[in-house]
């Protein structure tokens, strides 16, 4: 019995039927120890109610007034705006999270670049002053090497000046003594002498052609060099004792 509906062998009995009961005793190796379950009744219309009491038309009793339909339409339409204004709501949500994602992602790409440009800017900095520090070197020591070179020039001209003047100094000495000799001079300190290819003078007075040649060829023989062309020799002494 279920619900007050009496069940036989699976089947519901219906009321004002007669049931005929066998008072037989089956044997105990036949017997079958499994009992058939009767049917589930069907359920009722409330164990399908949804959220919004939406009766399921297949259990509905009877056909729907239009007051009713109306009714459902209303909860229906409700129900759908519901629905949809969830599915609105995940939305937004599910693109302000990607949005969010998107931009740190691009966030954490501007402070790479930035890292990497910083990094590149500071490698060139260094590369820069390496560079300028060996130019630096090398023009010290260039100019280091000059001022030695130019320093041993300067000694080497010097001593060369001091050899000239030392050689001009004797070849005046050699010459005034022989204007001495020659009575060309009477004051060894205070004369003067131009001689050249062309002309010999001495305190502005012109010698002959023979005095011309034997200085000419004095001075050669004391000197090692010939006065040609506009090659001359001066000495003028204007000391006073």
């Amino acid at each position: 019995i279920i619900n007050d509906k009496v069940y036989i062998d699976g089947r519901e009995v219906e009321n004002g039927s007669s049931i005929e009961l066998q008072n037989e005793i089956p044997d105990m190796e036949s017997f079958d120890l499994e009992v058939p379950m009767p049917p589930m009744p069907p359920p009722s219309p409330s164990d399908f109610q949804m959220e919004f009491n939406i009766p399921d038309p297949v259990y509905a009793p009877r056909a729907l007034s239009p007051s009713e339909l109306e009714k459902l339409n209303k909860t229906l339409a409700k129900a759908q705006k519901e629905i949809a204004k969830q599915q609105k709501s995940l939305s937004k949500s599910q693109k302000r999270m990607l949005n969010d994602q998107m931009q740190e992602l691009e966030r954490i790409q501007k402070e790479n670049i930035q890292i990497q440009r910083d990094a590149m800017r500071a490698q060139r900095d260094l590369l820069r002053a390496q560079e300028e520090a060996r130019r630096s070197v090398e023009y010290a020591r260039t100019e280091a090497f000059r001022a030695k070179m130019q320093a041993e020039r300067d000694r080497e001209r010097a001593a060369l000046n001091r050899e000239d003047a030392l050689r001009e100094g004797r070849i005046h000495e050699q010459l005034r003594r022989a204007l001495l000799t020659d009575a060309l001079i009477t004051n060894p300190d205070k004369y003067n002498m131009h001689l050249s290819e062309k002309e010999m003078r001495v305190n502005g007075k012109i010698q002959d052609e023979a005095i011309k040649k034997k200085y000419l060829e004095y001075y050669k023989s004391i000197s090692g060099r010939t006065l040609k062309n506009a090659d001359s020799i001066q000495i003028e002494k204007n000391h006073t004792n």
